[in-house]
């Protein structure tokens, strides 16, 4: 399988994916202007996050990004911002802090504490967060937390103290922690070997090489050996069933094991 994919690397052209932004845009003399949602929009935003919020345990109560968060994160969220009124609403202790730039201009708002969450923290303007200085034995910074630089870490991007590890990787100028031995770092995650999906890991090769199950064709990571419930390798995308098709773009390998099964049109 692996000869085969090789084989294929010459006539395979990367993209780059660039996922949109959910709110409308439009372009005036090269400034990106988000457009108002309707007021039916912002309605169901705010629906959809009661209904979340419901959810959330008592000492967990504000949702945010698919997880339920205590009132007391030291960190900061990253909030809707035509529904941002949630932020101290659910939790009096939390404010709202934006990163200078109208929310018409592409500008962000962040959910954070009020008030410094010990004496050692201070509110840093550049980041909009709480932090505090970490000693040299436990330099990454996480969360409120100090760690050491061989503390296991899922999302290794951006973090800070990383600078001062010995087994950091700098990759296109930004500093990211190693990940677990049984995962590989893409797109500034460390994601397992057995993947279905095609995952970015750009020029960094040896990332791919971790996994004895998957390939570097181009930029991007692929699980050479797909499930039997998805064994059609296509470009791009990674494993797929049998039954997928029209999907615009290459297909890598698999195919032949679908047995001759119809594909559904």
């Amino acid at each position: 399988m692996k000869k085969f994919l090789v084989a294929l690397v010459g006539l395979i052209v990367t993209t780059h994916a660039v996922s949109g932004n959910e709110f409308g845009k439009k372009t005036y003399r090269n400034v990106k202007i988000l457009e108002r949602p309707s007021k039916q929009q912002i309605q169901k935003w705010e629906q959809e996050f009661e209904e979340n919020t419901s959810k959330c345990p008592l000492d967990k109560p504000l949702y945010n990004e698919g997880k339920c968060v205590t009132c007391d994160y030291i960190g900061t969220l990253s909030i809707n911002p035509w529904i941002s009124q949630y932020c101290s609403k659910v939790c009096p202790n939390r404010k709202i802090v934006t990163d200078g730039i109208a929310v018409e201009n592409g500008g962000h708002y962040y959910c954070v504490l009020k008030d410094t969450p010990g004496p050692e923290y201070y509110f840093d303007a550049g980041t909009l967060s709480w932090l505090k200085d970490c000693p040299d034995d436990k330099p990454l910074y996480i969360d409120g937390e100090c760690y050491s630089c061989y503390k296991k870490l899922i999302d290794v991007t951006l973090v800070r103290g990383c600078e001062k590890c010995p087994n950091k990787n700098i990759i296109n100028g930004k500093c990211y922690m190693p990940c677990p031995d049984d995962m590989f770092l893409a797109n500034g995650h460390c994601f397992a070997c057995d993947d279905t999906r095609a995952l970015p890991t750009g020029i960094k090769k040896d990332e791919c090489d971790k996994c004895s199950n998957r390939i570097q064709i181009g930029q991007y990571c692929y699980n050479s050996e797909c499930p039997d419930d998805k064994p059609v390798l296509f470009e791009f995308l990674g494993c797929r069933a049998c039954d997928e098709s029209n999907l615009n773009v290459t297909e890598l390998s698999g195919r032949e094991k679908c047995d001759s099964q119809p594909i559904k049109q």
